[in-house]
């Protein structure tokens, strides 16, 4: 019951912005780095 509280609810316009500028490039790098691990 104490997680519902403790974080904020995100509209759904924050979680866009969220995710198309932080989720978006980490994911990114997370594909070039395990290209260059693997190659």
């Amino acid at each position: 019951m104490w997680f519902r509280f403790t974080f904020p609810r995100y509209r759904y316009d924050q979680l866009m912005a969220i995710g198309w500028k932080v989720l978006l490039p980490l994911s990114l790098a997370n594909i070039i780095v395990t290209g260059i691990a693997f190659l």
